[in-house]
This record gives structure tokens, C-alpha cells and sequence, in this order.
């Protein structure tokens, strides 16, 4: 019986869970996971009463410029959209003042902050990253760019194989 459940419970927890509809706003625009399907998407919550994010952030920031291409959110869970916002202005960063309401975010998991949540093409979380950690080191960098690669749509029959023009 024990060894039952461990089995299931190892089974289940390889097993990517699906990302439930989330969304966040800014000044009045919505945007949600779903605007984001088929590609990997990182999601990562903060807010500026947070210590260990209030370090991190300007990171993020850096690494987002540094990777213009990569879809990076990241969501406050501030009371308001000013308290982030004033943070993001005194620290003159250039990331947007999205936010989010705390209690949807735990339906995605969040117990802590900050927390970074990886989401592949199909909607999938890949993975949830607890605690602060250092953007600037070169192989977090490299790791989350290989996950990125790793994670890209695979392409189509119709991608593959183009249609060839007869003659």
C-alpha cells in the first residue's frame, strides 16, 4: 500500500501541470497566459515590500534588456499598481508595472516571493523557481536560455516539408 502511493506520488509529481488561466493588468490593459500560448513563456512574481525581490529586480531587469527576445513577465503582487510602479521608477527600471491579485497567483502555485514559474509552448508549467536567485551569473543565464531552446513549438508537417511548386 505504501509503496503504492510513493509510486504514484513520484509519477505524479514528474508530470507537468498545466498552467490555469491567469491573468495581470496595467492601467486599465489585461494581458493573460493564454496570449502566450505556443510559445515558453517565464513568469516572475515580486513586490516591492519583498526584500529579496527588491534586490533581484534590477537583475531581471538587466536580463531582460540583455534578451529583448525572451517573453519575461514580471508580475507584482503589490497592493497597487502605484507601489509597484513608484519601485520600479526610483530604482529606474524599465520593466512594466503589471499586477496581479495575490490570490489568483496561488492558483498557480505561488507561496513565496519571489517566485519564477517557467511555462513551456503548450501552456505546461515546466517549473517553479523559489527565492531570489543571481540573473547576472552567467550559468543561470545560460540555464534559462536552454530551457528557452528546449522549450521552442516544434515545427509543423507544413514547416518541415514545404509545398514544392510542379511544373
Amino acid at each position: 500500500m505504501i509503496r503504492s502511493f510513493l509510486l504514484i506520488a513520484i509519477l505524479l509529481a514528474t508530470i507537468p501541470a498545466h498552467a490555469v488561466e491567469f491573468s495581470w493588468q496595467q492601467n486599465g490593459n489585461r494581458a493573460s497566459l493564454a496570449e502566450y500560448r505556443g510559445q515558453p513563456l517565464i513568469l516572475h512574481f515580486w513586490a516591492s515590500w519583498c526584500p529579496p525581490c527588491r534586490q533581484e529586480l534590477p537583475q531581471i531587469d538587466r536580463w531582460k534588456r540583455a534578451h529583448p527576445k525572451v517573453h519575461l513577465v514580471a508580475i507584482s503582487l503589490d497592493d497597487s499598481t502605484m507601489d509597484a510602479r513608484q519601485f520600479l521608477h526610483q530604482h529606474h527600471l524599465s520593466l512594466p508595472a503589471w499586477i496581479a491579485d495575490p490570490r489568483q497567483a496561488t492558483r498557480l502555485g505561488i507561496r513565496a516571493l519571489p517566485t519564477t514559474i517557467l511555462i513551456d509552448a503548450n501552456g505546461d508549467i515546466q517549473q517553479r523557481i523559489v527565492g531570489a536567485r543571481d540573473w547576472d551569473d552567467k550559468a543561470f543565464s545560460d540555464q534559462l536560455l536552454a530551457w528557452i531552446r528546449n522549450h521552442q513549438p516544434k515545427p509543423t508537417v507544413a514547416t518541415q516539408y514545404p509545398a514544392r511548386k510542379w511544373l
